[in-house]
């Protein structure tokens, strides 16, 4: 029982890290999308309305393009790298959490040694002779 605790424990933990991986990935295509929604409606604008002083609004309209892919690229690596983070600190916290599980375990073997044959808690599951 105290095993099926730990593992039920083990796994409820594993759960909550996937889980804080997974908002800011998909923040991550949330903002990903949002910035190729924002292009396309600038383009279209740009389309519409760049026709009357072409040669200076073409120079202005690629130097801000390029300005937005550097600010959205910046952002975005941002993120990335905070996802990394987040990644190499669940791996840590699961490698941690499977360090405490082989201590746990090796303490309760070592206090409590299984049962005898002739224990009350002892079961016929446990039985050799269960041919």
């Amino acid at each position: 029982m105290v095993e099926t605790n730990k593992e039920a424990q083990k796994k409820h933990e594993w759960d909550a890290l996937v889980a804080q991986v997974d908002v800011p990935s998909k923040r991550v295509m949330g903002l990903e999308a949002q910035a190729m929604e924002k292009e396309k409606n600038f383009f279209l604008r740009e389309c519409r309305y760049g026709k009357k002083h072409e040669d200076v609004q073409t120079d202005d309209a690629l130097s801000l393009i390029q300005q937005k892919f550097e600010e959205q690229d910046k952002k975005l690596n941002e993120i990335k790298d905070n996802i990394e983070m987040l990644n190499e600190t669940s791996t840590s916290n699961s490698v941690t959490i499977q360090l405490q599980d082989a201590q746990i375990t090796h303490l309760m073997t070592g206090r409590y040694p299984p049962f005898a044959e002739d224990s009350p808690n002892y079961t016929m599951a446990d039985s050799k002779d269960d041919k």
